[in-house]
């Protein structure tokens, strides 16, 4: 009887054991996992700006996943990949940019990534003019795509810079 408790004893703990050692390798293999995709999302934010500065419309766009939908202050939300392009190189017609991007939190579960940051860039008017600076806050939620690939998915943004003033009302 008692060879039979120990034999159960020791099996018992051999279980635990394997056990715990394979939560051990899988833990291992999800934080390594999650400094990939973490790094992999950092070179995303890197392009993000890069393809701006560049004027480089379809490598930003290359970005953006298919459905992706993307929320700018004071305008209508840009659905899909056509009106999301349409609407930056309506904007990069008018004005060429220098970004720089300050993301402050990336957090991954699974094959979506958020991010969040801060970001302000420099508005060149290409027909001349003032330069403005502008400052804000974003908000990304990333997918990983099939290939391994992080695209944006869904993108809100708000600016801290208050927009001018309007003309004073005639008559008054």
């Amino acid at each position: 009887m008692k060879a039979t408790f120990f034999q159960c004893s020791l099996i018992a703990v051999t279980l635990i054991m394997c056990f715990a050692l394979s939560c051990t390798d899988q833990a291992k293999k999800t934080a390594e996992q999650t400094a990939a995709a973490k790094a992999d999302i950092a070179a995303y934010i890197d392009a993000y700006a890069a393809t701006l500065k560049a004027d480089d419309v379809n490598g930003w766009i290359a970005l953006w996943a298919d459905d992706a939908r993307r929320m700018e202050p004071f305008q209508p939300a840009r659905i899909g990949k056509d009106q999301i392009m349409a609407s930056i190189q309506t904007f990069l017609d008018t004005f060429a940019i220098d970004l720089k991007i300050n993301n402050e939190e990336t957090t991954i579960a699974g094959d979506w990534g958020y991010i969040s940051g801060t970001f302000l860039y420099s508005a060149i008017q290409r027909a001349g003019g003032d330069t403005m600076e502008i400052s804000g806050s974003y908000l990304s939620i990333m997918q990983r795509q099939a290939d391994g690939a992080w695209k944006v998915f869904r993108e809100c943004y708000n600016t801290d810079t208050p927009p001018a003033a309007p003309p004073p009302m005639k008559g008054k």
